[in-house]
């Protein structure tokens, strides 16, 4: 082991353990009662997920796709959700004030506030470990990715540790917003999206407003007076519907408080935004994969050869971005190799909803 590598193992030991240290008095300060439950729930999802790897080694990539996307989702909604509805009735129902309950509360939590740090920290570090592995190791961990431990278990579900935090927070946090809140956010942004859209159009496209902003550029003349004109009237017109949006909002999110205090609109509001946040990680993840897949399966060079062939000689001009475009595609064939590093992961790189592979 070099000399970098022992003092940067050195350094992240004793961070560890400092951190932990810190972690422990937190938990026993906050108590169980109040903890967050993710690590708890990350683990368990985790280890259901982990049983992929017990298919045969003949099962197809779609089999182990849908498989994967049953342990996970169902797991998660199980695990997560349960979770969450028994905190609610804990929260609702006081706690015994025993002496023996006080003490057990305390002790809980320390071990909580533990699980949580280690759970983090090694979702964090297998996912950089893992990069290092299949990728690029700036430091020399090879004699740790020869280790037990790494190569048996670690090493193997590394990326799928990483996706099933992620998406379990991502559900929580949809439990904790709502579709209500998220609906709200969403329709916001359209509605701020659409007042810019609505602003120009009506600038531009509408007599009364389209003289009235050559009339605003008539000083400066020219074609500079006429953007400076629409883009001064596109700009009060987006003000104005921009505000009306602000009202509508304010008095939506009135309503999606009452809703949200009543226990079973809720709840039914809380299932949906958990559900709406799941979706829609799911498919952000698997977006990325398949673009992934086709950045390192050629589609830039591709692309790149049909720009030049268009351009003719002229296209001697770009040849340095020609080696540039070439460089990036081999740094995604090597994020390609991690993704099918773990089973899930790999189950999601060789998914079957996108029909066109690229290869």
């Amino acid at each position: 082991m070099n000399e970098t590598l022992t003092t940067i193992t050195t350094i992240l030991i004793v961070a560890g353990v400092i951190f932990a240290v810190v972690s422990v008095v937190y938990g026993i300060f906050r108590k169980f009662t109040q903890m967050s439950w993710f690590s708890y729930q990350i683990t368990l999802v985790f280890l259901l997920v982990a049983l992929l790897r017990a298919l045969p080694a003949n099962t197809s990539d779609a089999a182990r796709f849908w498989l994967g996307l049953v342990y996970l989702i169902g797991g998660t909604i199980l695990i997560v959700g349960g979770g969450q509805l028994l905190r609610r009735a804990m929260l609702r129902k006081r706690m015994p004030a025993h002496p023996a309950w006080r003490f057990l509360n305390r002790f809980l939590g320390a071990v909580t506030a533990l699980w949580d740090y280690i759970v983090i920290a090694l979702v964090l570090g297998c996912t950089v470990l893992s990069f290092f592995q299949n990728v690029y190791d700036p430091v020399g961990f090879g004699p740790f990715f020869e280790s037990g431990i790494w190569k048996n278990f670690l090493g193997h579900h590394a990326l799928d540790f990483l996706l099933v935090a992620l998406l379990v927070l991502a559900m929580r946090g949809g439990w904790r917003v709502g579709f209500g809140r998220v609906f709200i956010i969403v329709l916001m942004l359209a509605l701020s999206l659409g007042s810019v859209a609505l602003g120009i159009y009506l600038a531009v496209g509408v007599p009364f407003f389209a003289d009235l902003s050559r009339s605003l550029g008539a000083g400066m003349g020219g074609a500079v007076g006429v953007i400076v004109g629409t883009a001064i009237v596109a700009f009060i017109l987006f003000l104005i519907f921009f505000v009306i949006s602000c009202v509508l909002g304010f008095f939506m999110v009135k309503l999606m408080r009452l809703i949200r205090y009543d226990y079973f609109w809720g709840t039914l509001d809380a299932c949906f935004g958990a559900a709406l946040s799941l979706i829609v990680s799911l498919a952000v993840v698997i977006g990325l994969y398949v673009a992934v897949a086709a950045v390192s399966g050629g589609v830039l060079t591709q692309l790149f050869e049909q720009i030049s062939s268009m351009l003719g000689e002229n296209g001697q001009a770009i040849g340095p971005m020609g080696d540039m475009i070439a460089g990036l595609q081999d740094i995604f064939k090597g994020v390609g190799v991690w993704l099918e590093s773990a089973p899930l992961s790999n189950a999601f790189f060789h998914n079957p909803i996108i029909v066109v592979r690229f290869v």
